[in-house]
């Protein structure tokens, strides 16, 4: 008896001392499966691994059973088409398309130059002139500059800068069901709602019109043609008398030359598109209707990790989901979760993830720990969702919670089990 026959008999033999389901057995059978695959008993080898896996999708432990999937498929290649199938489902990835994604990049590209063109001058410090509204203002320009001092975009802005744009933008009243936009923002203008409110439409892959959002007095809309695609299925409908300030794009170009602010604001609202888009298709969050999503993705928050560090640790608990906005991180989880027991199994790396994949949000709905450990391979951007911040939304929003696809979710870890099952050889006792 050479030296592999006399391991695998010696596995055999650790093997019948304990019951076939207890999760002693799973280093024993990963040993054992090694030494079989060693011996070239592919066949033998793959019903170790088998049985790895398939006990640990009964434990609901998929990660660890994908993991144990990969094994097999070292050994047959043939099994790889359905690992992939379950990893995107697991890992929630390309939620958006690549000419979305290219449509993001180029845009920050665009923003970034601009604030490499602005002055190294810390802002200006407002006076207290500037800061005040004259009563001495017509009504309508009081209204106007109040407006535009309650957005995000401007809000840092001196009134000087304010009454600026103003004075170099088009004041237009539109009539209940009159077209604000249609057929795309051509002109790539920045527009603000003054006063009623409108409807956002596009059209579907036939063509069809659909309804996106409403946006009230006090929105703004038309920042993601200052730089991106002009959508040309992209219309602006009045739902209600409308008063809106139309400012040229030069405008707000020449301003975000001069105010950092400006271009750090830019880049959040094209991060909230971004992430908007790729949330439609969680099926977590996929039947909120667009104006309940956006009250979601506003908890979303910036978050960075350089390269080498464990952005979650596998076993810890669960806490947050992430959205990539740049960067790629992988994936790792290891077969075996005692580390007094020895083993030649390394980590496993399960995924690699990138711009506009999630990861976590099994996190949001169930009190289970993570399940893989995933590491930032490269300086990383995510935006950060937790399980409070979903607390506080459903508190402030409690409609939220029956159009929360918790089931979907559960389904889908059942979709998971099924496929995995699939792909596995009919594991022999």
């Amino acid at each position: 008896m050479n030296d592999i026959d006399a391991e695998i008999e010696k596995y055999h033999t650790f093997l019948a001392s304990h019951s076939e389901d207890s999760a002693q057995t799973v280093p024993l059978r990963l040993a054992l499966g090694k030494s079989y695959e060693r011996a070239g008993q592919q066949e033998a080898a793959i019903q170790e691994f088998a049985k790895v896996a398939l006990f640990y999708a009964d434990q609901g432990q998929i990660m660890k059973a994908m993991a144990a999937a990969q094994l097999i498929v070292r050994i047959d290649p043939e099994r790889e088409e359905v690992l992939e199938r379950l990893g995107e489902l697991y890992f929630q990835r390309k939620t958006i398309s690549a000419a979305q994604l290219d449509e993001f990049n180029e845009s920050m590209k665009h923003i970034e130059a601009l604030q490499g063109e602005q002055p190294e001058a810390s802002e200006t410090e407002l006076s207290e002139e500037e800061e005040d509204l004259s009563e001495q203002q017509p009504a309508a320009e009081f209204d106007v500059l109040t407006a535009l001092k309650q957005l995000p975009l401007f809000t840092k802005l001196s009134i000087s800068e304010l009454r600026g744009i103003q004075e170099n933008s088009i004041l237009k009243h539109f009539a209940p069901k009159e077209a604000v936009i249609q057929g795309g923002n051509v002109r790539r203008s920045l527009f603000i709602i003054l006063q009623g409110n409108v409807k956002v439409m596009g059209k579907d892959k036939e063509q069809r019109d659909i309804f996106l959002a409403t946006l009230e007095a006090g929105t703004s809309f038309g920042e993601f043609a200052l730089f991106g695609r002009v959508d040309p299925n992209l219309s602006v409908i009045a739902d209600q008398a409308c008063l809106v300030l139309e400012i040229p794009r030069d405008v707000v170009l020449k301003l975000a030359k001069n105010r950092p602010i400006v271009t750090e604001t830019l880049k959040s609202l094209y991060r909230r598109r971004m992430l908007d888009t790729a949330l439609a298709r969680v099926p977590l969050f996929s039947q909120l209707a667009p104006q309940d999503r956006q009250k979601i993705v506003k908890y979303f928050k910036p978050v960075k990790a350089k390269q080498g560090v464990k952005i979650v640790r596998e076993a810890e608990p669960g806490t947050s989901m992430y959205f990539i906005v740049s960067g790629q991180v992988g994936v790792y989880i290891s077969l075996i979760d005692d580390e007094k027991i020895e083993t030649e199994t390394e980590p496993f790396m399960l995924a690699t993830l990138t711009s506009g994949d999630f990861f976590g949000e099994q996190a949001l709905v169930t009190d289970e720990p993570h399940s893989a450990t995933v590491i930032a391979e490269t300086d990383v951007i995510m935006l950060r969702f937790t399980k409070n911040d979903l607390a506080v939304a459903m508190r402030k929003y409690p409609w939220l919670e029956s159009s929360l696809q918790i089931e979907a979710f559960h389904n889908q870890m059942r979709t998971k089990y099924t496929l995995l099952k699939e792909m596995l050889p009919d594991a022999k006792t």
